[in-house]
C-alpha cells in the first residue's frame, strides 16, 4: 500500500510556501490538488508556483492540460495516481497538495456522495425564482455548472436549485462529482488541513488578488482570448478570470472587476471549509501557531513508514 500525506486548505492560506518548506526538510514530491492549476497558460489567476520552484521541488499534476480541455476530478484521480506510483517507486514520499476537496476525494476515497438537501437553502433559491423566474436560476447554474445547465431545461427548476445547492454546499460542479465513480487504489494517508483566523486569511486573499493584477492578470487573460480560448470554457470559471473577461468586455470597470474577485474568492474560501470539514480524517492546524506540530506530524508519519 502506498503511503502519502495530503496538505490541504482554503485559498491563500499558504499551502504552497508549507509545502515547499517540507519538501526541504523530508524526502518529498509534491503533487498539485488544484482543479485550476492543471490548465497550460493560466498561471497567475491560478496562483502557480515559480518555474524555478516547480523545479526545485518536484512539483507534479502543473500544466496538464489546455484551456479548452473540460479536465474532470476522474481523470485527476487516474493521472495523479500514476504520479504517485513513480514517486514511491523513487523511494520518495508523494505530498499532495492544494485546495480541491473533490480532487483529493477523488484520489483517496474514490466514490463521493452528494451533500443531503439543505431546506434553508432550497427555499431560499425557490423564493429567488419566484421572484426573478426559473430562467434567472438557469442562467446562474450555466456561470457554476455549465455542463449540467445544457442538460436540464430552463424551467427543470427542481433539478436545477439541486444542482446550484451542490454547488453552493461543496464548491464543486455537480457534473464533477458525478463523474466520481470507483476507487483507483489504496493509500495509507495523513492528510492535514491548514486553517487562519478568518480576518488573516481575507487579508491575505485581497492581498494575493491585488499581486494578481500587479502581476499583469489582465494581460494573461487578453492573451488566452487572443488565443481563441472561449470565456464561455470552464476553466474560465477559475476565480479571476470571469471577471476580467467582463472587465475586457466593458461590463464593469477595473476596480469593480478586483472587488468583484476579492469577494468571489472570500466566498470560495467559505465552501472549501464547508467541503473540508466534512472529512472527520483530516488533522487540523492553525497557521502560524501550530507550523512545529506540523513538521512534528509529518515526521512521525515517515518515521513509521520506514518501520512498517
Amino acid at each position: 500500500m502506498i503511503k502519502l500525506i495530503a496538505l490541504i486548505g482554503p485559498t491563500a492560506v499558504g499551502k504552497t510556501k508549507i509545502s515547499h518548506e517540507l519538501a526541504e526538510k523530508f524526502p518529498l514530491e509534491i503533487v498539485s490538488c488544484d482543479s485550476m492549476q492543471i490548465y497550460r497558460g493560466m498561471d497567475i489567476g491560478t496562483a502557480k508556483p515559480a518555474s524555478e520552484d516547480r523545479e526545485k521541488y518536484s512539483h507534479h499534476m502543473i500544466d496538464v492540460v489546455s484551456p479548452d480541455y473540460h479536465y474532470s476530478a476522474g481523470e485527476y484521480a487516474c493521472d495523479a495516481g500514476k504520479v504517485i506510483e513513480g514517486i514511491a517507486k523513487r523511494g520518495k514520499t508523494p505530498l499532495i497538495s492544494g485546495g480541491s476537496g473533490l480532487y483529493l476525494d477523488a484520489l483517496v476515497y474514490g466514490i463521493s456522495s452528494m451533500p443531503k438537501a439543505n431546506l434553508a437553502l432550497r427555499k431560499k433559491l425557490g423564493q429567488e425564482a419566484a421572484q426573478k423566474g426559473s430562467a434567472f436560476l438557469h442562467e446562474l447554474l450555466k456561470e457554476i455548472d455549465p455542463i449540467s445547465a445544457k442538460k436540464l431545461h430552463p424551467n427543470d427548476l427542481n433539478r436545477i436549485i439541486r444542482a446550484i445547492e451542490v454547488y453552493q454546499l461543496t464548491g464543486e460542479p455537480m457534473s464533477e462529482i458525478q463523474k466520481v465513480k470507483s476507487k483507483i487504489q489504496d493509500y495509507h494517508c495523513l492528510i492535514i488541513g491548514i486553517a487562519r483566523p478568518r480576518p488573516q486569511l481575507y487579508e491575505r486573499i485581497d492581498m494575493r488578488v491585488d499581486n494578481m493584477f500587479d502581476n499583469g492578470l489582465v494581460e494573461e487573460v487578453k492573451i488566452l482570448i487572443k488565443q481563441g480560448y472561449n470565456p464561455e470554457l470552464s476553466s474560465f470559471q477559475a476565480l479571476g478570470y470571469k471577471e476580467v473577461a467582463n472587465y475586457l468586455n466593458g461590463n464593469f470597470t477595473l476596480e469593480e472587476a478586483k472587488e468583484k474577485v476579492k469577494t468571489s474568492t472570500r466566498n470560495f474560501a467559505k465552501r472549501q471549509m464547508t467541503y473540508f470539514r466534512k472529512n472527520k480524517d483530516i488533522k487540523w492546524f492553525v497557521l502560524d501557531e501550530e507550523r512545529q506540530e506540523i513538521f512534528e506530524e509529518v515526521e512521525k508519519f515517515i518515521s513509521k513508514r520506514k518501520s512498517d
